[in-house]
């Protein structure tokens, strides 16, 4: 697996570099606005990682803040029961990428 490079923290003296073992499964994508009750910023982007052991690594960068934050889930499960309630943590349009990439089967449930 391929070394992957991100950047956490805030532009200037408080970011940091930190690297991995994995391979990117959904990139740059932006949150949709969905019926959860989250309001979705459209200026972070998401990046979803496979991590040599397995795990499954959020990337969010914050492009207006330059500013890099992430989060590391175990599997697809427990990801997934990330964006769920009112503190969804993931939108559910990356979830759902994510979903795809890895070949599970996901449906976006909506609340119309």
């Amino acid at each position: 697996m391929p070394t992957i490079e991100i950047e956490v923290g805030e532009a200037g003296e408080d970011q940091i570099k930190k690297s991995f073992q994995g391979e990117w499964l959904v990139n740059d994508v932006s949150p949709e606005q969905d019926d959860s009750g989250v309001t979705w910023d459209g200026g972070t982007k998401y990046s979803v990682a496979k991590t040599a052991k397995g795990h499954l690594l959020v990337y969010e960068f914050d492009e207006r803040k330059y500013k890099g934050s992430y989060r590391v889930f175990a599997d697809f499960d427990e990801l997934k029961d990330a964006e769920s309630g009112p503190y969804a943590a993931i939108p559910r349009n990356v979830v759902a990428l994510v979903a795809s990439a890895l070949g599970i089967e996901y449906v976006v449930e909506m609340e119309i």
